[in-house]
């Protein structure tokens, strides 16, 4: 189950809205064949692993992360293609509760007489998935929050434009990160401050759509994510603060402007709602302290991912979210060179 696991993130960042998904097919405890899930609208990871297999025999185990599918979506139903390849023992590691699954796979094999067993190692499949999970529980997005820091809270100087906090070989990790979500956010102050252009550049991958709240319209006609707006789909949140022309400017150049305020934290869960009617499943926040805090004390924040540089800055920009409480669990902590890096996930959020 574990190389299940590591064998579906080779999909991650093509197969949004669906979930990642790994499967091991094994014949005494040698590894037949692998599969996983590549591209929305291709193969699933069942018909990936038994592509070149024509029959499964009582000998072999097939491991797969989620639930197997139930009903014709853009590919058959996986729980069939099980059957109809002889398969007789499946390990599952969570359930599928989308609806049109939710549970139906499993029933559908047992009803044909495979062994399923359920639940092996569990939280690390749900943890895999938990983009799809929580977008099929709250049809909003999962939010991540990415905050790179000094030792003692730095995470900016107004002083300084683009700023490097941590190393390099932590930057890149930020930028594959970007390649793993549906979109990018930022507020308009990151826009003014560093002009980044929230793009995925040391490694391949896809580019997440870029996202930007921006109340007063702030943003420069001249920054990179309205120049590069026809080639990186972006999105533009603004109120009724912001000047027409500007709107108009925007729009002619190829950016998605929509209306909901974005100010507090009741905005922010409409912006995440829209989002969610779009069909983004998740959100990696790469803002400034306001933002990042407005996230955070609205309780919209389902990961923290924390890359602590080996510097103590003392002077510059801090984050520091005050008057509220939150809980959160350690998933992992990696040392990246001199920096930290610690991903936390809000107990809230359990998928």
């Amino acid at each position: 189950m574990r190389l299940a696991i590591d064998v579906a993130q080779r999909g991650a960042g093509y197969v949004s809205p669906n979930p990642l998904v790994g499967c091991v097919i094994v014949r005494h405890d040698n590894v037949r064949a692998v599969g996983w899930h590549a591209e929305y609208g291709g193969p699933h990871a069942e018909a990936a692993a038994l592509r070149d297999i024509d029959k499964l025999d009582e000998h072999d185990v097939v491991y797969v992360t989620l639930e197997p599918c139930a009903h014709v979506g853009k590919t058959p139903p996986c729980a069939d293609l099980l059957v109809a390849k002889g398969a007789q023992t499946v390990v599952i590691g969570c359930q599928d509760p989308h609806p049109a699954v939710a549970g139906k796979g499993i029933e559908r094999l047992r009803a044909a007489g495979v062994n399923v067993i359920e639940g092996v190692e569990e939280d690390a499949c749900r943890w895999l998935a938990r983009f799809f999970l929580w977008f099929t529980k709250t049809q909003r997005p999962w939010v991540t929050v990415k905050v790179a820091q000094s030792i003692d809270g730095v995470v900016g100087d107004p002083n300084v434009r683009q700023r490097s906090i941590t190393n390099p070989e932590s930057r890149t990790i930020v930028h594959r990160m970007r390649s793993h979500y549906d979109a990018v956010l930022v507020g308009s102050g990151t826009v003014v401050s560093d002009d980044p252009q929230l793009t995925v550049r040391d490694v391949a991958g896809r580019n997440p759509r870029r996202i930007v709240m921006d109340r007063h319209g702030r943003l420069p006609l001249t920054s990179h994510v309205i120049q590069t707006a026809q080639d990186v789909p972006t999105i533009v949140y603004t109120s009724e603060q912001a000047p027409t022309p500007w709107i108009e400017a925007l729009r002619t150049v190829g950016v998605d402007v929509v209306d909901p305020v974005c100010a507090s934290a009741s905005d922010l869960k409409a912006v995440l709602t829209d989002l969610g009617r779009r069909s983004i499943t998740s959100i990696l926040c790469e803002a400034g302290p306001t933002l990042t805090t407005s996230i955070i004390q609205g309780g919209f924040v389902n990961e923290l991912r924390l890359h602590m540089s080996s510097t103590i800055l003392g002077d510059g920009t801090y984050w520091r979210p005050h008057g509220f409480q939150a809980s959160f669990r350690l998933i992992e902590s990696q040392r990246v060179l001199d920096d930290l890096h610690i991903t936390y996930a809000a107990v809230a959020s359990n998928v």
